[in-house]
């Protein structure tokens, strides 16, 4: 599969490329050539403050880029072999805004000390839903002096392609700083998604 180079769009007062802007393209690029992706992983090792980015696909081995990727990520393609991809950033990008509202993502959200509910807002991927539900749901139950909450893991078993309720269920937190959540959609469990504070 050939690398991909694209230019992202900053999301309201962000100053770095959002996770789920991520995980969106990696998809949309990876079923580029590929009718169906499952068991899907991404890592992100730092924040992208870059807009320009450039994605390595079938990085077999950890080499020089691998070492300073920003973001990791795998796919099973079809059902058959793993396939491996590593986030570089290139040159400086544009400083393109974009509005992004997270408060009328969760605006309709339910939450509890160990999960939360969310309606599906349809103006929004799965991923976005998912990503403000979870940092919804940290900012109510763990509040922050410092820092704030911010996706930085993610193992899904595959996307959806409707959805209406998301749940997400806290499975562990360590110290008030890293925290794992079950999630799943119209109550199917569809994998894990981790946070830090940053």
């Amino acid at each position: 599969m050939k690398d991909s180079k694209h230019v992202f769009k900053l999301k309201g007062s962000r100053d770095y490329i959002t996770g789920a802007d991520i995980f969106n393209y990696f998809v949309k690029e990876a079923c580029a050539e590929r009718e169906h992706i499952s068991d899907i992983e991404i890592t992100f090792i730092r924040r992208i403050d870059n807009t320009a980015c450039k994605l390595h696909f079938d990085a077999e081995k950890v080499d020089i880029d691998g070492l300073s990727s920003p973001c990791r990520g795998r796919y099973q393609a079809g059902g058959g072999e793993y396939h491996f991809a590593l986030t570089a950033e290139v040159e400086r990008g544009p400083q393109v805004r974009v509005p992004y509202h997270e408060d009328d993502i969760v605006a309709n959200a339910r939450v509890k000390t160990s999960s939360a509910v969310l309606k599906s807002n349809g103006n929004y991927t799965f991923i976005e839903n998912l990503v403000a539900l979870t940092k919804y749901f940290h900012n109510c139950n763990y509040e922050l002096t410092k820092g704030k909450w911010i996706f930085c893991k993610f193992e899904l078993r595959s996307v959806p392609a409707r959805f209406s309720l998301i749940t997400i269920d806290l499975e562990t937190i360590v110290g008030k700083r890293l925290s794992k959540c079950r999630f799943s959609a119209d109550k199917q469990e569809l994998g894990l998604i981790y946070f830090t504070v940053w």
